[in-house]
């Protein structure tokens, strides 16, 4: 397969209800058919396994929870620059924006990077989405669609 493009990485804990948002987004998409250059990767907590293709790819598309207070299930689109200050992304040792930032720190790193991130409800043990942001997952998936189809 060529290198990939445009990368989409589901990130979260799917033993942790709704933080685990991420990897049942990344699962619905790869059942998805997708423009040739697409790469769906379940990282799941372990994304700075995947930093050879984080520095190699054109567009990230990060799919993660994200805290802010808001409503259950409320999908965001933002840039790491964009990111609020006390927004808290990823209950990962190392998150989405750390691994960013060391792909920035060793090498030629210009990829166009975009954050969905959803509001969850409850992060504790438990393998299942609650039905707040199980509801989300379609509009999700196609939130993540258009942004791939527009690069």
């Amino acid at each position: 397969m060529e290198t990939p493009r445009t990368l989409i990485i589901g990130v979260g804990n799917t033993i942790l209800q709704d933080e685990g948002v991420g990897m049942h987004a990344a699962r619905a998409l790869d059942r998805e058919k997708l423009p040739p250059g697409v790469l769906v990767i379940e990282a799941e907590t372990s994304i700075l396994d995947f930093l050879p293709q984080i520095q190699a790819a054109e567009k990230i598309i990060i799919i993660d929870a994200l805290r802010t207070g808001a409503l259950p299930g409320t999908i965001y689109r933002l840039t790491p620059e964009g990111l609020p200050v006390d927004a808290a992304l990823s209950l990962h040792a190392m998150g989405p924006l750390q691994v960013i930032q060391l792909a920035r720190q060793v090498g030629d790193f210009r990829a166009e990077v975009i954050i969905i991130g959803v509001e969850p409800k409850e992060m504790g043990l438990g393998m299942e989405l609650t039905p707040e942001v199980k509801a989300q997952l379609p509009k999700i998936t196609e939130v993540v669609l258009r942004e791939i189809w527009i690069c």
